[in-house]
């Protein structure tokens, strides 16, 4: 499935909404970290595609190296992830959740889920 703004706002929304943390009033911001969240998500692609961080830049005064754009992309991507988490007083663990231990409770639930 493609990834899109929408579908990555409507994650985040969910997992909001577990955790008891959502509200129409963040709509916007949740928006905003949609955004920036595919805008990561695409330069890291890119990034894993290169095979140098740089590229030779051609001008009157001869060639020089430059960073690759992608990684400009990345860092602003990255600061706007950070800065929508913290306006939202969020974390990465708010949203994905901490790794517990299966229990045996998990593991009747994985089996009846694997039902069909």
């Amino acid at each position: 499935m493609k990834m899109t703004v929408d579908s990555i706002r409507r994650s985040i929304q969910t997992d909001l909404k577990k955790a008891g943390l959502w509200s129409p009033q963040l709509a916007t911001q949740v928006y905003c970290l949609a955004s920036a969240v595919l805008a990561l998500r695409m330069s890291n692609r890119d990034i894993e595609g290169l095979d140098s961080t740089c590229g030779i830049e051609e001008s009157k005064y001869g060639s020089k190296p430059v960073e690759h754009p992608a990684f400009r992309t990345q860092r602003g991507a990255m600061a706007e992830v950070t800065k929508q988490l913290k306006i939202l007083k969020l974390t990465v663990a708010d949203l994905v959740g901490t790794p517990e231990k299966s229990g045996p409770i998990d593991e009747l639930t994985d089996k009846l889920l694997a039902i069909k």
